[in-house]
């Protein structure tokens, strides 16, 4: 049954065009969902697990060399429930804000990025976050809201990016051996 399901699904979203999908970048369109994919880009070498959730309507970035963990959520749009509110909870009204997550970055299992963040480069978010402020670069944070963990060490960082040194890029050949795919 899981064979026609699987199918069935590869034929419904097989001509899925996302605004901007770089080289050797990866996403698991299967499992996964992308509202609005002509609004989402994502970059170079830049890898999506299984049972990611991202609301492209105010548009989502990411960078190159990115790695998202199963499970993320990035809304990039919410109802209005403060200004000139005309029905409660919330009315129709969505207030749409980009979603930026710069290269280098890791986002965590179970991450949640809401509408309006800019994750710098080179951080890490830790499993299980909520991000509802801009993270600056090379920094990890973590919790509910993601609060700072700790700086990253820049000058390493900047001498493995200029180097080439980005995991996404590793590819094993057929002798056991690594080669960067550039």
């Amino acid at each position: 049954m899981n064979v026609l399901k699987n199918i069935h699904l590869y034929f419904r979203f097989r001509k899925k065009k996302f605004k901007k999908i770089g080289r050797y970048a990866d996403y698991k369109q299967l499992s996964s969902r992308f509202l609005f994919p002509e609004k989402i880009e994502i970059g170079n070498n830049t890898k999506i697990l299984e049972n990611a959730f991202f609301d492209g309507v105010g548009g989502v970035v990411i960078g190159k060399c990115c790695m998202v963990a199963p499970y993320c959520t990035i809304l990039s749009c919410n109802h209005n429930y403060d200004q000139d509110v005309k029905f409660l909870p919330f009315d129709n009204k969505m207030i749409m804000k980009k979603v930026v997550i710069k290269d280098y970055c890791w986002v965590g299992r179970n991450v949640m990025i809401m509408p309006g963040v800019t994750i710098g480069v080179a951080s890490i978010i830790a499993a299980g976050s909520v991000v509802t402020k801009d993270v600056s670069d090379y920094t990890v944070v973590g919790g509910n809201p993601a609060m700072l963990i700790k700086k990253r060490d820049e000058v390493r960082i900047n001498a493995l990016i200029l180097s080439g040194q980005c995991i996404n890029d590793l590819k094993v050949n057929k002798n056991n051996k690594k080669e960067y795919l550039g």
